[in-house]
């Protein structure tokens, strides 16, 4: 055998008829060319050894089935040349120097509209900036290991537009944790059978957040759909300035073993208790008065104590008590013990009904949190928070050589190294300094959020400008401005004063550009555009590159997301992991993004064929004449996002918009980012005019993944909102409302109403919602003519609602739930049910245990209904690419079920488009299975020769021309993000969220 014979066979691999397999055989026949065979004086493992070198792939076995390639006789698999470089870490990143750098986590957008850092050490991170609506979802996008992070540092005021993700942020970083102790554990319990050493858990076990005013009363809004055990969450709201009393004060306000902190708030001019002339002169954050004689101090207590017991009390679910029954808070699920001991459901009289008895009973004690109704009062945030952030000290690197010339026994090193004096046997004394370098000046950066231009008085006279103890060794200033700040002289004239050897990085609205954040979901819309134009638009983005203003110092730049300031070894910044923004427009017609050359045909061929189809003359005429007692055909549906339970790449959780010509727009669910993802579809003006016309929101239940984007939406809203229109109606869970009041304390979220049902009834799985309100009230303010409601089985005041409009036009929304025959009675005849489809018919059982739909089931609902349109959403995140959209031609529209559709994020489809949005579903599901498959393939891809690339050092192609490194980047990133995203899931949120909430 010799390499020419080696390579035929290898290429003769080549000839399989299907797309993954002759890719996965020209991955293997690149491979085989990276080696080369050399022969060998003895067989291999003669002596009953494996080689020293690297286990040769097994390139040819799948073809000879025979063929074993260690006992390739005569011959040996070796790698040709040198391994290929990689990248190491320099040497004097160890523990005494550890490689440390700050990394733009994201810049403003359209969806993702603050400003996040995260400073990396080894075994460490820490945040800084916004934690935004979408700031989770980025943090998958670019790969984020949220694993480490122990603080959160925010800037500006505490408001919706700065911590609109918190809550998500938060409780995917308790997830996270819960999932690595539990696998921990059942590492630790294999390893303890196996007698090995059990493995110490390095999870961090709190997460400290610290922010201005309304930090904790934020976070204590949440109690009614927040619960989480054992990772306690400590705000740390900052109340005072810090360097009032003692302008020349240098202590950090925060300082841990690897950083120290330095808190800078700004105040603006002319408020309360603030000299215009020097801002800094006050001494407190304002708060208001206490009513009944509590302090503010009692009131900032409470509110931490709720935040405590959401996430770190001891209540269990399991834990009974007994008590009367007459003493029992009702409602509330109440057992007893049977002559045999037994627990059982008490299902007797309660107290005030006939045949009332009193006994002992058992029952739970009230959650903690739950038990404050209200929170006090508080008053918007008008501040903005700020910081300087420096390393602690480091020492001097150690010179071995000098203390071995010395004499130094190796044993008194370490006593050098901790700052102690060595005497020698003949009484010489050596001094840590004789054996050390100068320990470096600490290095580090600031953070500036000023937005407002009231503030700038504030910022020009801060204190610590002018102390060298806290100032020396800060290389960079992070600046997050606005369009009426960035150009003011007092700004400018600050920067210029930091000297050249300071680099300025600014972001901000109108600053960072519009490009597309989230890359992932792009593609697949861009995808999707390809196929079906008229129901896929285009996202609202730009591809400029960002400017400089000209007023601003040569030593300025603008911030790009995975740009990297280093701070140790060596001081910097790297932007070698700066990927080129994704410009859909550039995509060449022919050509999808991400998916093999063969596969994208065969998808834009179906296209075509389903684009023939939907302007055939005989076709139109047949849907003209099928749909000609449909009402308001020109109703649009736009599914804001389609995913379950937390964000992903592919799919933003639960929003669906209605716009209803000659009535408005209204939401159904309102998840994190909602705002986001109608201001990357529509831009700011359209958005803008979508709000204006909002009629109402409809929030199905209480679990997070469905309202956690109400408060930004009501916040954009209030700004845009006619002094004269009539108020915008939340129609929510009764538990939902204190949230929303409690935040709207923090700022304007304009004239909003709630609609909930009557707070004297138990709310029992199928049967009908009896509002708060008459019936004849909810039609004149909302202008429909009904509202009908029923609760499902999915947790406690889950709903399912049908809505008929005064066209006519009646639509069936059924929010998370089991099949539900009452919801199915409620829409009869509906013109659209909009159902979850959360698993494919394979994942019954996941379905039934979690309280969600099949497609079957969905299906069943709808034809129980005699609906005529079915859009089905909510889909598993942990399958967003293999629901099977199984529809038959002879279910489009007939008896046996109506014309069904399948949800995508920013999809846009009238109700009388339907049909032709059907024609599209082969070439959509080729589409996913070809997508699917390719990021299996990738995923594997590791060193060598693979998919990744061309062959040639290049990639696939981005669709915007960009080839070669960036390209990788972008994979590697997406794998990542994939498989973080697959981390996190592991443990899901709603395993004990629904747990807790269907027993409490």
């Amino acid at each position: 055998m010799n390499l020419g014979t080696g390579a035929k066979i290898a290429r003769a691999a080549l000839r399989p008829p299907t797309i993954r397999a002759t890719a996965t055989a020209i991955a293997s026949v690149r491979l085989f060319h990276r080696l080369r065979i050399r022969s060998t004086s003895a067989p291999l493992g003669a002596r009953g050894r494996r080689p020293a070198v690297d286990p040769p792939p097994d390139i040819l076995s799948g073809f000879f089935p025979g063929y074993d390639p260690y006992l390739a006789n005569g011959w040996v698999l070796v790698r040709q040349g040198p391994k290929k470089q990689q990248y190491k870490r320099p040497e004097s990143a160890s523990r005494d120097r550890m490689y440390t750098y700050l990394q733009v986590a994201n810049v403003p957008s359209a969806d993702c509209p603050g400003t996040l850092l995260l400073l990396h050490y080894p075994n460490k991170r820490y945040l800084f900036g916004h934690i935004a609506d979408g700031s989770q979802r980025s943090g998958i996008q670019r790969a984020l290991n949220l694993h480490k992070v122990t603080d959160i540092f925010l800037t500006g005021p505490v408001r919706a537009q700065n911590t609109g993700g918190l809550f998500g942020m938060i409780l995917t970083i308790a997830d996270i944790h819960s999932s690595s102790r539990a696998d921990m554990a059942n590492q630790n319990k294999a390893r303890q059978e196996k007698g090995l050493k059990l493995l110490q858990i390095d999870s961090p076990t709190a997460l400290n957040i610290h922010g201005g005013k309304n930090l904790a009363h934020m976070l204590a809004s949440g109690r009614a759909f927040v619960f989480r055990n054992n990772f306690p969450v400590q705000p740390n709201e900052i109340l005072t300035d810090p360097r009032s009393e003692d302008p020349s004060g240098s202590d950090p306000d925060f300082s841990d073993p690897l950083i120290r902190v330095w808190n800078v708030p700004l105040f603006r001019s002319g408020t309360p208790g603030c000299d215009s002339e020097n801002p800094r002169k006050r001494r407190r954050i304002e708060a208001p008065e206490a009513p009944g004689g509590a302090t503010p101090e009692n009131e900032q207590q409470l509110r931490e104590g709720v935040v405590r017991a959401m996430f770190s009390s001891d209540w269990k679910l399991d834990r009974l008590n007994e008590r009367m029954l007459s003493e029992v808070r009702l409602p509330a699920k109440i057992f007893y013990r049977d002559a045999d001991g037994k627990i059982q459901p008490y299902e007797g009289p309660l107290p005030g009904q006939p045949g009332f008895t009193d006994r002992t009973v058992l029952t739970r004690n009230p959650w903690p949190a739950g038990e404050v109704a209200t929170l006090p009062a508080t008053t918007p945030a008008q501040d903005s928070l700020c910081y300087i952030v420096k390393e602690q000290p480091r020492r001097g690197k150690f010179l071995a050589q000098e203390a071995l010339k010395l004499g130094v026994p190796k044993v008194d090193n370490k006593k050098l190294t901790a700052g102690e004096s060595v005497t020698l046997a003949d009484g010489t004394v050596v001094r840590p300094d004789q054996v050390m370098e100068p320990a470096p000046t600490p290095v580090g950066f600031a953070i500036i959020d000023v937005r407002d231009p009231a503030l700038l008085d504030s910022l020009v006279n801060r204190p610590e400008w002018s102390n060298p103890e806290i100032m020396n060794g800060v290389l960079a200033f992070y600046w997050i401005l606005s369009d009426s700040v960035k150009c003011d002289p007092r700004l400018t004239q600050l920067m210029r004063g930091f000297g050249d050897k300071v680099e300025h990085v600014v972001l901000g609205d109108n600053i960072s550009g519009n490009e597309l954040v989230f890359s992932s979901a792009a593609t697949t819309l861009t995808n999707l555009n390809r196929i079906d134009p008229e129901r896929f638009h285009l996202p609202f983005y730009s591809v400029e590159e960002p400017q400089v203003p000209s007023t601003m110092p040569e030593n300025t730049h603008v911030a790009r997301c995975n740009e990297k300031f280093t701070l140790a070894p060596t001081q910097g910044f790297d932007k070698s992991a700066v990927v080129p923004p994704l410009d859909p427009r550039n995509v060449p017609d022919r050509q999808l993004l991400s998916i093999p050359s063969e596969g994208a045909e065969w998808v834009l061929r179906l296209a075509r064929q389903a684009s023939k189809k939907v302007k055939d003359a005989e076709f139109i005429a047949m849907v003209e004449e099928s749909e000609k007692d449909m009402s308001q055909r020109d109703a649009e549906i736009i599914p804001l996002g389609t995913g379950s339970c937390l964000p992903s790449l592919s799919r933003n959780v639960s929003a669906t918009l209605l716009r209803i010509p000659g009535y408005g727009t209204c939401l159904l669910d309102c998840g994190e980012n909602t705002l986001g993802q109608m201001m990357r579809m529509f831009g700011p003006e359209e958005t803008d005019q979508i709000l204006k016309d909002m009629r109402f929101i409809y929030l199905s239940h209480v679990h997070a993944d469905h309202h956690l984007g109400t408060n930004t939406v009501l916040e954009r809203l209030a700004k845009v909102q006619d002094p004269e229109s009539p108020p915008v109606y939340i129609i929510c869970p009764l538990r939902l409302t204190p949230a929303l009041q409690d935040l709207s304390q923090l700022e304007n979220l304009g004239r909003i109403r709630f609609i909930t049902r009557k707070a004297s009834t138990n709310p029992q799985p199928k049967t009908r919602v009896t509002w708060a309100v008459s019936d004849e009230w909810i039609s004149q303010k909302l202008g429909v003519t009904a509202l009908s409601a029923v609760f499902v089985d999915h947790c406690p005041d889950a709903m399912a609602v049908a809505i008929t409009f005064p066209s006519g036009l009646k639509i069936a929304y059924s929010g998370d739930c089991r099949p539900c025959p009452q919801f199915a009675e409620i829409g009869r005849d509906a013109h659209l049910l909009i159902h979850e489809c959360t698993f494919d018919d394979d994942r019954r059982g996941d379905a039934i245990a979690k309280r969600h739909s099949t497609f079957s089931e969905a299906l069943s609902i709808a034809k129980q209904m005699r609906a005529k349109r079915l859009l089905l959403t909510h889909f598993s995140q942990r399958y967003p690419k293999i629901q099977n959209p199984n529809v038959q031609e002879s279910d489009r529209e007939t008896e046996s079920g109506p014309v069904t559709v399948f949800a995508f994020d920013q999809m846009r489809v009238r109700l009388g488009d339907f049909q032709y949005a059907a024609e599209y579903l082969p070439a959509i599901r080729a589409l996913l299975n070809f997508a699917h498959e390719e990021e299996e393939e990738e995923v594997g891809c590791e060193g060598g020769a693979s998919k990744c690339d061309d062959g040639n050092g290049n990639g696939n192609g981005n669709g915007n021309g960009q080839k070669g490194k960036k390209d990788k980047q972008q994979k590697q990133q997406k794998q990542k993000g994939k498989k973080q995203q697959q981390d996190q899931e592991r443990y899901t949120p709603e395993d004990s969220r629904d747990k807790f909430l269907n027993e409490f």
